[in-house]
């Protein structure tokens, strides 16, 4: 149509009076000017779109992302509470080693304390016990193709229980020791469990005796305990919970009270961000006030939870 309207334009300009014949001459070549740049930004919308579309395919993403992208010394827990009362946990450390690093992983858990009956001092210490079972440990493959949806085994890990410190399980962890036999004496016959480069542990156990009733409440508990011994940089942790929930710290350090908003961990700098079933920090300080996490059992359980241990000493 507006190729009609210039044709037009220039027919009427050619038997114009001059003055006229001159601007009818300038409205065409605007228009012509006007439908050029009109196709040329047509061109470049859709080669930039063209060019845009890999970058927000999310699923190929996520499918090409090796291991070793990740981030260094994080980790990773993924809850699934049971109807028999149990939690499932499956932990993911990634971390570096340096040429140097010849130690073993570690991982302590005990009795762990989630408040006290009537305030600090006013009462006994209210404790999960955790029974601990089927611990398991595997190191993943690094390569490009071992990815994050289909990882691939690299070694199995050899686990140790070691329960001879323990007096009572209230005071005293139970520590276990995670080595990679088919590391150990490769390295010009030295012992070491790490060969320098990124890592990627899987770690799964089983708790029971942490389906709880506390002053009248039914919940989960869940001790805040994680693989120990790499690197010496802060690690960001993150727990996932399958179902439930959501997510409720428990303090250590006053009145049995869940806490929605983890500010235990706050005051230790660490930053939390609580999302219903998932909460995520970064470890700057070791020590907390924070333990131990809780959480709403999901329905349909096939038991009824035991009553809290209370610590009266």
């Amino acid at each position: 149509m507006l190729m009609l309207q210039v044709w037009h334009l220039h027919a009427i300009g050619a038997h114009a009076p001059p003055i006229y014949a001159d601007a009818m001459h300038k409205i065409a070549a605007i228009i012509l000017a006007s439908l050029i740049g009109v196709a040329a930004i047509g061109v470049i919308v859709m080669i930039v779109a063209e060019a845009l579309m890999p970058i927000y395919d999310d699923s190929s993403v996520k499918r090409r992302l090796p291991q070793q992208a990740l981030t260094p010394e994080e980790m990773t827990v993924t809850v699934t509470p049971h109807r028999d009362g149990t939690i499932h946990v499956a932990e993911r450390l990634i971390f570096d080693a340096s040429a140097t690093e010849d130690r073993p992983l570690f991982w302590s858990i005990g009795g762990e304390s989630i408040g006290w009956n009537g305030g600090v001092g006013e009462g006994g210490q209210y404790a999960v016990m955790p029974t601990v079972k089927d611990v398991t440990a595997i190191e993943l493959s690094t390569d490009e193709g071992s990815t994050q949806t289909d990882p691939a085994e690299a070694a199995d890990l050899t686990v140790a229980r070691d329960d001879s410190d323990v007096d009572d399980p209230f005071y005293d962890d139970v520590r276990y020791t995670i080595t990679n036999e088919k590391s150990r004496g490769q390295s010009s016959g030295e012992v070491t469990d790490w060969g320098p480069g990124r890592h990627v542990v899987d770690f799964a156990y089983v708790l029971d005796d942490v389906y709880l009733k506390v002053e009248g409440r039914d919940l989960f508990v869940l001790p805040l305990s994680f693989l120990e011994g790499t690197g010496e940089a802060p690690s960001l942790r993150t727990i996932s919970l399958e179902t439930g929930g959501p997510l409720l710290c428990l303090p250590t350090n006053r009145a049995f009270k869940p806490d929605p908003d983890c500010t235990g961990l706050t005051q230790g700098g660490a930053d939390p961000v609580v999302e219903g079933g998932t909460l995520a920090w970064r470890q700057l300080n070791p020590v907390t006030s924070i333990g131990a996490v809780g959480f709403d059992a999901p329905k349909g359980m096939s038991v009824d939870p035991i009553d809290v241990y209370e610590n009266k000493r």
